[in-house]
């Protein structure tokens, strides 16, 4: 079927008013991030820091199967059937699966507790356990909220929660610092449940403005398709595809963790705080690069059929994204010491070196993360593999330089292997790229 002029404009302007939203909502989170851990590094010790960026990795860590994977696999499976009545038989099956991936990762981590080994990460984790769970299910069900904005293309819906969820972390972070003089971990993580539970509020709200909502009709529907509709070969097939997205969610995830796990290991918990203060430094970049990706998404999608040329475009894109970023991160590491100084306590003066060799490892993630983008949105589920290999690859090499090299070079060596494992995914999937043949 020919597609007129207008109409393939209006369908491009559709994405990339989408891609926008995205990307302001995503900003505005990282913004109130910028801001509550600044709040946090300038009112706590870095040994209290230290602990609460363990306690974000093991969030990140034990939300990896039921957030970003049943995002988009919310996305795809529900955008097909938007206008169908089976749309509320595929949503019973998403959220029968995030239950038992929850009840799963549960079980995993009590088993885990029984283990009793004792180290910096498993007993932080025993400790703040059932204060996490509560935060790692809310933040799941509000992911699969906004993988139904996505599908209905309700992109601002998600981010006008984004944004009332932003603001409501940094007011109730500053009233918890101001009531209880100085937070502790446990206050923080309970402010991230008040707002997650507020964010739900505002995204049912915003939900039913997509389409009138009859409770008595709605809950009858549900009960005819638990009794009559839902099969298990239904749900498996949802089980399979998310937990195959989740594996590249969660070998990326690991490579930026290994470090933060392994240096409470090998060091202690301030000396966490203080990479952890590195590493709120060399993110800031990403308030803007990290969003490039989403942002390119679109044009990549819409011009997947001709891989050639949409290939070379990219790649000269590229290579003047690399040219701008080189700039912009030269600057950052020619003024990491007046960073530092400005921003934190004589006791992070320390980590100037650390947070050099970090700034290199975030455009290399950078690159990667444009070129992960690139093959994600022209590849298949081998070409997707592939990814995951280079991905497993970074990831033992990580692991390896870590262990070698944390006690020899402090955390100076934490920052060189996570460098490492960056460069490794960024060569990697760089010559991906340049290799890709999509078959049809």
């Amino acid at each position: 079927m020919e597609i007129s002029g207008d109409t393939s404009r209006h369908f491009i302007k559709q994405i990339l008013g989408g891609a926008f939203h995205l990307i302001y909502g995503a900003f505005f989170v990282s913004i109130s991030s910028f801001i509550m851990k600044y709040i946090l590094i300038r009112t706590w010790s870095t040994s209290d820091y230290g602990a609460f960026v363990l306690v974000s990795t093991i969030i990140g860590l034990l939300g990896f199967f039921n957030e970003f994977s049943l995002n988009c696999t919310t996305t795809i499976f529900l955008s097909k059937k938007t206008v169908e009545p089976s749309n509320k038989k595929t949503l019973f099956e998403i959220f029968f699966t995030f239950g038992f991936l929850t009840i799963a990762v549960v079980v995993i981590t009590l088993g885990l507790g029984q283990l009793n080994i004792r180290t910096p990460f498993f007993i932080t984790l025993n400790t703040y356990f059932w204060v996490i769970l509560p935060l790692v299910i809310l933040t799941a069900f509000t992911n699969i909220c906004y993988g139904i904005f996505r599908a209905y293309r309700k992109m601002n819906f998600e981010a006008l929660a984004n944004a009332a969820k932003s603001a409501i972390i940094i007011m109730l972070v500053l009233l918890a610092i101001y009531f209880f003089k100085k937070s502790n971990v446990v206050n923080i993580i309970i402010v991230f449940v008040i707002a997650q539970i507020i964010t739900i509020i505002v995204v049912i709200f915003l939900f039913l403005k997509i389409r009138r909502f009859d409770f008595q009709k709605n809950l009858a529907a549900i009960t005819y398709f638990v009794t009559k509709e839902v099969r298990l070969h239904h749900i498996n097939k949802i089980f399979i595809f998310s937990f195959s997205v989740s594996l590249l969610s969660l070998s990326n995830l690991f490579i930026v963790s290994v470090d933060r796990i392994l240096i409470p290991q090998y060091l202690s918990t301030a000396m966490l705080g203080l990479y952890g203060g590195a590493i709120f430094l060399s993110s800031l970049p990403k308030i803007i690069t990290a969003n490039i990706a989403n942002a390119a998404m679109p044009w990549i999608s819409e011009r997947s059929h001709t891989l050639s040329r949409l290939r070379k475009d990219y790649l000269r894109f590229l290579i003047y994204f690399i040219i701008g970023v080189i700039g912009g991160y030269c600057i950052c590491i020619l003024s990491a010491k007046h960073m530092i100084r400005l921003v934190f306590q004589p006791d992070y003066f320390a980590i100037t070196t650390v947070l050099q060799i970090l700034f290199i490892g975030a455009l290399f993630m950078d690159v990667y993360l444009l070129n992960s983008a690139f093959i994600a949105s022209v590849g298949t589920p081998a070409h997707l593999r592939k990814l995951l290999y280079i991905l497993v690859l970074s990831m033992s090499a990580n692991i390896v330089l870590n262990v070698i090299l944390i006690p020899r070079w402090n955390l100076n060596g934490a920052a060189v292997a996570n460098t490492v494992a960056f460069l490794i995914t960024c060569v990697g999937s760089t010559i991906q790229v340049i290799r890709l043949k999509v078959t049809t």
